[in-house]
């Protein structure tokens, strides 16, 4: 009796062994199938910008509208208060921000900007106004006043409006579209 009951409990042993093996097998293609998944997957970054109050996502190629605005506020603010001490910083702090494709037709521009900024000894303020998302075109439009300042005399003031295009790559801004002119936004 006892032989028998050895016998039927092997027999159950094999069977539980062989199904253990299916499982422990399933198991490891599960995990190599989740590891392969996650090697794949792009990183979601989550920021909070100083001038943003909520958080905002940036995925690998691109970024949610508030992350748009921010930067293009920025730019804004830097393109719009410029001094001539201030002016080559500036142009140092707009140069990584911009697209190969605008790269030297922008820096030839501003390059002309900051020569008569130190030639003239002129100073520029920007106070913005409002800022503006495209949808349909994806810009950004920063509205505000334009304080300019020169060596002797009253500042001048007009409306202007920056404009600006954003692309991310590897979580990273880089500026396709750049314009300024005086006046509302030309949506």
């Amino acid at each position: 009796m006892k032989f028998e009951k050895l016998t039927s409990d092997i027999k159950l042993m094999r069977k539980e062994n062989s199904w253990g093996r299916i499982i422990i097998l399933a198991a490891i293609v599960v995990i190599g199938l989740l590891v392969v998944q996650m090697m794949n997957q792009k990183t979601v970054v989550t920021l909070v910008p100083p001038n943003l109050t909520e958080e905002a996502q940036i995925h690998h190629d691109k970024a949610q509208e508030e992350i748009h605005k921010a930067w293009s506020l920025y730019v804004a603010e830097s393109l719009g208060n410029v001094t001539p001490s201030t002016s080559d910083f500036v142009r140092t702090t707009l140069d990584p921000l911009l697209d190969a494709r605008i790269r030297s037709e922008a820096l030839v521009i501003l390059d002309r900007q900051i020569d008569r900024i130190k030639r003239d000894q002129v100073s520029f303020s920007f106070e913005p106004r409002e800022v503006q998302l495209n949808p349909d075109n994806g810009r950004v439009y920063i509205v505000g006043r334009h304080y300019t300042h020169a060596a002797v005399g009253d500042a001048t003031r007009v409306n202007r409006t920056y404009e600006f295009k954003w692309e991310f790559e590897n979580y990273l801004p880089k500026l396709v579209h750049i314009n300024t002119y005086e006046g509302a936004p030309r949506l």
